[in-house]
């Protein structure tokens, strides 16, 4: 499948930093266009897949401890932490570290048994 395949690429550059889309058309062996169509057929672009997949991994870091923000927005390929802070803010509505304290300070055991804790690398695009 196109978008899972898009997503491998995207997951295996991203800590050097996010792939353009022309970077994945050309790993695929196929022109920009025809990769923004194919994508556009299964109802996604690669925008929004590669914004899910930040987020996803985000969040599956940001309760790491050992991790520092800088570090976590190294690891989902931002350039620099301000941009990073910015869509963490888009994303959660709250800044990195306030959203660490807050998760961190809840009761993980209670989260687990109910299911509500997204999956580390659950990455939950619109696959059609």
């Amino acid at each position: 499948d196109l978008t899972n395949m898009v997503i491998t690429i995207i997951c295996d550059t991203l800590p050097l930093g996010a792939p353009s889309q022309t970077d994945v058309a050309m790993q695929l062996n196929m022109s920009l266009r025809n990769l923004q169509r194919k994508l556009h057929e299964k109802g996604t672009n690669y925008k929004e897949i590669l914004d899910d997949i930040r987020k996803n991994l985000t969040l599956g870091y940001i309760t790491q401890k050992h991790l520092s923000i800088s570090e976590i927005s190294y690891l989902v390929g931002f350039s620099d932490t301000s941009n990073f802070n910015r869509a963490f803010r888009r994303w959660t509505n709250q800044a990195p570290g306030k959203y660490r304290t807050d998760t961190l300070g809840m009761d993980w055991k209670g989260i687990l048994s109910t299911g509500k804790l997204i999956g580390y690398l659950n990455i939950s695009l619109h696959i059609q």
